[in-house]
C-alpha cells in the first residue's frame, strides 16, 4: 500500500472541483484518503473545511480551471483559507457546494468499500470502480475491462450503483439520466 500525505488528499479532492468531468476520479480520491490513513470523518473535514473553501468557486466560474492546479499555489491557498469545523462552517460549506455534496457522499461510500477490502486488493477495487465510472459517465468509455465481465457486473450491481447513483445530477429528468448511464455500462459489459 502506498503511503499518502494530507497534501496528496488535498490534491485529489481539489481535482474534483476542476471544470471538467471529474466524477470518474472519485474512487481514486477515496483510495488516496484510505492510503493516508484517514477515517471517513477526517476525510470529510479535509473535503469540507480545507479544500472546499479554497477551490469551490471554480465550479461557478464561467471559465474555470480545467487542466489542473499548480501544486504549490493550491496548497498555499488551502492553508490560507481552511476553516475550523463548526455548525456555521458546515452551513457555509453546504451553501458553496449545493448538489456537489453528493460527490462527498460518493467519496465516503467508496472509502467504506475500500476500508472493507483486503489491503492488497484496494488498488484493483479502486481501478475497477473507476472503470465503471468512466463507462457510467461516458468518459473515455472505450477502455477494455480491467477484470472479468462477471466480476464487474457483480461489483456494479452490488456496490457501484449505491455509490454513484446519487452523483447523477438531480433534475426532472434524473431517472432518464440514470437510465442512460446504466445503458452505457450494460453496453460495455456485453
Amino acid at each position: 500500500m502506498a503511503v499518502r500525505s494530507r497534501e496528496d488528499v488535498w490534491e485529489a479532492f481539489a481535482d474534483l472541483f476542476l471544470d471538467t468531468e471529474t466524477r470518474p476520479k472519485i474512487p481514486r480520491a477515496a483510495l488516496t484518503c484510505v492510503e493516508a490513513g484517514m477515517s471517513r470523518e477526517e476525510a470529510f473535514e479535509a473535503w469540507a473545511y480545507e479544500v472546499t473553501p479554497a477551490v469551490w468557486w471554480n465550479g461557478w466560474s464561467v471559465a474555470g480551471e480545467w487542466a489542473g492546479w499548480e501544486r504549490d499555489s493550491l496548497f498555499a491557498r488551502i492553508r490560507d483559507r481552511r476553516v475550523k469545523p463548526s455548525k456555521w462552517a458546515y452551513v457555509v460549506y453546504r451553501c458553496r457546494v449545493h448538489a456537489g455534496h453528493a460527490e462527498w457522499v460518493a467519496i465516503g461510500r467508496c472509502m467504506d468499500v475500500l476500508h472493507q477490502a483486503p489491503e492488497k486488493d484496494r488498488d484493483s477495487v479502486s481501478f475497477e470502480l473507476t472503470w465503471l465510472a468512466r463507462q457510467f459517465f461516458d468518459f473515455m468509455s472505450s477502455m477494455p475491462p480491467p477484470s472479468s465481465v462477471q466480476h464487474l457486473r457483480s461489483l456494479y450491481d452490488g456496490t457501484f450503483l449505491a455509490i454513484f447513483a446519487p452523483v447523477v445530477f438531480k433534475s426532472s429528468t434524473a431517472s432518464q439520466q440514470l437510465n442512460a448511464c446504466t445503458e452505457r455500462v450494460e453496453r460495455a459489459l456485453r
